[in-house]
């Protein structure tokens, strides 16, 4: 039973990421159709994130707000642990991203 408790944790943050995207849609924040599925060919449940991110930069009417480069958090760029264990590192890694 303790094994398969992540996958309870997994499904119901896919959940809460559903919620907030309905929200999103609800109030009129860059609509996009969420969808909830597998993560790739892993044993993860998700939300189709691009299409939230994809919907919020095209809803963005400021030019250089709109120029800006669109980076989220170190890991979606690197599997490397060493890196992501060091902070001096990742802070490295990350000015250079946003570059």
């Amino acid at each position: 039973m303790l094994s398969n408790m992540w996958m309870e944790r997994g499904d119901a943050l896919a959940c809460a990421y559903l919620e907030l995207a309905n929200k999103q849609n609800s109030i009129g924040v860059a609509d996009f159709e969420s969808i909830v599925g597998a993560y790739h060919d892993r044993p993860f449940t998700t939300i189709n994130a691009d299409a939230a991110v994809a919907a919020a930069h095209s809803a963005i009417t400021d030019a250089w707000i709109k120029g800006l480069p669109i980076v989220g958090s170190l890991d979606q760029v690197s599997d490397l642990t060493p890196l992501l264990e060091d902070a001096r590192l990742s802070q490295k890694m990350m000015s250079q991203l946003g570059q």
